[in-house]
């Protein structure tokens, strides 16, 4: 396992075996690990603002579940700073319950009955139902008849509310 933490959390050596020549590399206890790109007052202010806890995106290019590539899902991780540890991995309800104003945030959006079918025509518009959450012929099935039989009732076009 290879684990450079941002701030050093005691003094370093890493002997490296280039195809040249063998290098050393030394950090002392409380060194950033790249001072140029993020010094050190720069990874302590970090600290301070962010808190002890932080979640992070994982970026695009995570290997997943077909149905998770269909729903463009977003993964995230989240971890903490233990003094004496470095970062480990924490709960993401740990990060929520701080309530921080700076952090990622979770919203809870309430649709009201006769705005249905509106909403789920947007959703649909943007690959978002039956189908692509569950991924059995159930679901396609489910998917079909509601956009044949609801949305027809309605009125609605699905690709164009």
């Amino acid at each position: 396992m290879v684990r450079f933490p941002a701030i050093a959390e005691a003094d370093e050596v890493h002997e490296i075996e280039t195809i040249l020549e063998p290098r050393t590399f030394t950090r002392r206890l409380g060194e950033a690990l790249h001072p140029e790109r993020e010094p050190l007052d720069t990874l302590e202010r970090i600290r301070r603002t962010v808190g002890e806890y932080n979640i992070h995106g994982l970026g695009p290019i995570v290997k997943t579940h077909r149905r998770h590539f269909r729903q463009q899902s977003r993964y995230t991780v989240c971890a903490e700073f233990i003094a004496g540890s470095g970062w480990q991995f924490a709960r993401h309800q740990d990060v929520f319950d701080r309530a921080d104003p700076d952090q990622d945030q979770i919203s809870k959006i309430i649709v009201p009955a006769t705005e249905r079918l509106k909403a789920l025509s947007f959703l649909s518009t943007v690959n978002i139902n039956a189908f692509s959450l569950f991924d059995s012929e159930e679901s396609l099935m489910e998917l079909l008849a509601f956009e044949h039989i609801d949305f027809h009732r309605a009125g609605l076009d699905h690709m164009s509310a």
